[in-house]
């Protein structure tokens, strides 16, 4: 992707792996609005006081108990992790968060703890073992056919990488490459509603837009 100032602001919704891919990249932006986003706090900020402790979650499962690329002994095994890879994002990133949101933790912490690594039934089985070899540490096996060893980001974080952190859009205390932040709940009482800034009355949510404007330096008609 070739640099440059390809967008004045950007609205990040969900888990948009697209736009994150772009900034990776190198997109140019100038203002970046997190919304509920679905994004690993690790990718942003590489503080370990983000990274969770095992404990029971949902159906009394235990979460955060899984080993992660994120702390291996290994660069280019940390390097298929989610930790940091954002980091050095430059413009204003703004996230506006909501702890109790039930989509970013109830159910993303779910999927997060429950298929990864990936084990499709019949297929191939992703794995993640710390004790091989250096760059041969995250994988797929197949059932009847020779394996293979995963090599890069993109496929890690989605089939083998647990994320060691809560989402951005459930963490407050994110920061990093995140300029600043917004609590939904506390400011405008949004409550567990992923989606209450579309939800919602104009009259529930026009102090949220008057913010949001204000955080990304977008002057607001008379």
């Amino acid at each position: 992707m070739t640099r440059g100032p390809l967008s004045e602001n950007w609205d990040k919704r969900h888990h948009d792996t697209g736009s994150s891919l772009a900034l990776k990249e190198g997109m140019f932006i100038a203002n970046y609005a997190l919304l509920n986003a679905a994004v690993p706090a690790a990718c942003y900020d590489i503080n370990m006081t983000l990274t969770q402790a095992p404990g029971v979650g949902s159906i009394n499962l235990t979460y955060w108990d899984t080993p992660t690329p994120d702390g291996d002994a290994d660069s280019i095994t940390r390097a298929l992790g989610y930790r940091g890879q954002l980091q050095n994002i430059t413009g204003n990133l703004v996230s506006f968060f909501l702890p109790r949101d039930i989509a970013t933790t109830t159910a993303w912490e779910f999927n997060n703890n429950s298929f990864k690594p990936y084990d499709p039934l019949g297929s191939g089985q992703y794995f993640y073992n710390p004790n091989a070899a250096a760059g041969q540490r995250l994988g797929i096996s197949f059932v009847l056919g020779v394996g293979r060893f995963v090599r890069t980001p993109h496929e890690a974080m989605a089939y083998v990488s647990q994320s060691p952190t809560k989402v951005v859009g459930a963490e407050g205390r994110t920061r990093g490459s995140i300029d600043d932040s917004s609590n939904l709940d506390d400011n405008y009482s949004f409550g567990a509603d992923h989606s209450a800034e579309f939800n919602l009355r104009i009259q529930e949510v026009v102090l949220f837009y008057g913010e949001l404007l204000s955080k990304l330096n977008i002057r607001q008609n008379p």
